[in-house]
């Protein structure tokens, strides 16, 4: 969700999911991408991030073609999604990653045995262990 907007994917898990938006100003519905496999959503001023196993892509908030930024980097189902200004950050059910925004090669931050959450801040990225211990890692630098 930003200012203007509300973003989502119809379908999710499924091979037909459709990446929409509504308006919260006249509450237009608008498709920006659909044949996807539906995962996590994360957005920045200009771009929605999100995942479709096995790919991690970015669409214009305006709609538009979707750019793979990282494809066969393991099972995303259940994956988090978070970027700051250069990267975008996932779990997977094996590391926690990050790609840079312009696209290019998947980075491995850390290693982790189950799908959890994860964040960033100016210095250090975070993640959980969606598990019984509670576990939260950090890794700074980023």
């Amino acid at each position: 969700m930003d200012a203007s907007d509300v973003y989502w994917l119809d379908g999710t898990f499924t091979k037909h999911a459709t990446l929409l938006k509504k308006s919260l100003v006249d509450e237009t519905v608008t498709r920006l991408a659909h044949g996807l496999r539906g995962g996590a959503l994360a957005l920045d001023a200009t771009n929605l991030y999100f995942t479709s196993p096995p790919y991690v892509l970015k669409v214009p908030l305006g709609g538009g073609m979707a750019t793979t930024l990282a494809s066969h980097i393991g099972s995303l189902d259940g994956a988090s999604v978070t970027v700051d200004g250069t990267n975008m950050y996932f779990t997977t059910g094996r590391f926690v990653g990050k790609v840079p925004i312009a696209g290019g090669m998947v980075t491995t931050l850390g290693k982790t045995s189950s799908y959890g959450a994860v964040a960033v801040d100016a210095t250090s990225v975070y993640w959980t262990a969606a598990s019984a211990t509670g576990a939260v890692y950090k890794r700074t630098p980023k």
